[in-house]
């Protein structure tokens, strides 16, 4: 098992007792190849509209409403506001195996 797979492993053992009553999808686990967040919600049909901000390794959702993104290990480079906070794009979109979820509450990742 690669590194990444076990941090994943870890990850998901330490919440899934806290967050047992919420869907928890995890990168490369049940079916699941890709976790993609976007930071438009207007996706028209052969309009690139919506810009891709990064990937998720698990994604916690609160029914159909994801709430929680957790990238276990990244190389994406944040933007710096308000001095050194880190901070990176607001997600409006997710994206698991293709499939959208509108975010009413834009993710700050």
């Amino acid at each position: 098992m690669s590194e990444i797979a076990e941090y994943l492993d870890k990850i998901y053992r330490d919440i899934s007792g806290p967050f047992k009553d919420q869907n928890i999808y995890v990168q490369n686990r049940g079916g699941i190849t890709s976790i993609r967040l976007f930071d438009e919600t207007d996706l028209h049909e052969g309009e690139a509209r919506a810009h891709w901000v990064g990937t998720s390794h698990i994604m916690i959702f609160d029914d159909e409403e994801p709430f929680l993104a957790i990238e276990a290990k990244t190389a994406a480079t944040p933007k710096e506001i308000a001095g050194p906070i880190p901070l990176y794009a607001l997600t409006r979109i997710v994206k698991i195996n293709e499939k959208p979820y509108d975010v009413e509450s834009p993710l700050l990742l």
